[in-house]
């Protein structure tokens, strides 16, 4: 019986200290630094565009490809072109400082209320239990790196004695064409030849094809000329507006992504329109609770859809939570025992009275 008292008379204190937290704007505070201050989230974009970039180089002896190879479609001019290969939006949260608050205990430090925060200052909860909420990935650009064992250049590993003390351009061509016939011969030689002639084990044998496979590559390239793919990604970010139209980037098919002011390139453009919020009745509920002293403040998230386009391609049409697209809103005081926010839009994910 006894323990049944104390029970029930511990819920009743922790309600009654519960009730003692109030809310008010940061603007209207005159002593803030009495409580906790945080903010609401406000949204942010993060557009990732990736795009592919291909480089032609024509070789060294182009010209003389039909004649000593027999090829007649190689690269005779050095031309870079670019393609958007992927367009991806990401979302970002930032303090809303039109937005904050003072989380207030009128029982000065009596009451054993914990309020948990963010780093950047938004309330996660208030008597809560911990939570586990993934924050956006950080989005950064992609690094090329160039494989360590690729540290032979043409220069140095295919250009003979002979072609080296030959001062006829038509003369280096022929002798380099002569090696290039060579190493597939050779190649030819190894793959057919018998077993006991071949490398003593596996490993070598493929260090030997990989080395005639390179040099080949090597001889080809002097003719046919280079052929190089890397990828590029380009971060914007924006703050989305209602009914906003802009252009997000300018594209050039020879220059890539390109400042909005660049009108050397087609503008692509980004489309935000809100497509949701809460019902009419439930916004005059919320600011009517506004006027009174509330609980605690809130964020109800809005939708909105966006595209991205450049008139003729959708690179992206998706809908999306915008926190500042929807309405903020206050939890009345009364007996309620905790609250756990998402401190990303500012919504309730839970509270328990």
């Amino acid at each position: 019986m006894k323990r049944t008292f104390f029970t029930v008379f511990c819920f009743i204190m922790s309600s009654f200290c519960f009730s003692q937290i109030h809310t008010i704007p940061l603007k209207n505070s005159a002593s803030p630094l009495e409580g906790s201050i945080y903010t609401l989230p406000k949204t942010m974009f993060s557009v990732e565009v990736e795009t592919k970039c291909v480089k032609e180089t024509p070789g060294k002896y182009y010209q003389y490809a039909e004649r000593f190879l027999g090829l007649t479609d190689v690269c005779q001019v050095e031309k870079t072109s670019y393609e958007i290969t992927s367009v991806k939006l990401f979302l970002k949260s930032v303090p809303d400082n039109q937005n904050a608050y003072v989380l207030i205990n009128d029982d000065k430090g009596k009451s054993k209320t914990t309020v948990e925060l963010t780093k950047e200052g938004f309330l996660k909860s208030i008597n809560g239990k911990p939570i586990n909420i993934v924050e956006p990935r950080n989005i950064e650009s992609d690094c090329h790196k160039t494989d360590p064992t690729d540290y032979q250049t043409m220069e140095t590993s295919i250009i003979t004695k002979e072609m080296q003390q030959s001062n006829s351009t038509v003369r280096i061509a022929e002798l380099a064409a002569a090696e290039l016939f060579n190493l597939r011969d050779t190649r030819i030689n190894i793959l057919t030849q018998d077993l006991d002639k071949t490398p003593s084990d596996g490993r070598s044998y493929e260090i030997v094809l990989s080395e005639l496979n390179r040099m080949e590559r090597f001889y080809t390239e002097l003719f046919t000329g280079k052929h190089e793919e890397k990828t590029e990604t380009t971060t914007i970010e924006i703050e989305p507006k209602d009914g906003n139209e802009s252009i997000l980037f300018r594209f050039s098919l020879s220059k890539g992504i390109i400042d909005k002011s660049d009108l050397s390139g087609s503008p692509v453009y980004l489309k935000i329109k809100k497509v949701s919020g809460l019902p009419i009745d439930e916004q005059k509920d919320g600011k009517a609770k506004k006027e009174k002293q509330a609980f605690l403040y809130y964020r109800q998230p809005g939708l909105a859809n966006v595209t991205i386009s450049d008139g003729i391609k959708t690179f992206l049409d998706k809908e999306v939570s915008v926190a500042q697209f929807g309405f903020v809103l206050a939890l009345p005081e009364g007996k309620i025992e905790s609250v756990e926010l998402c401190p990303f839009t500012g919504s309730i994910i839970k509270k328990t009275e």
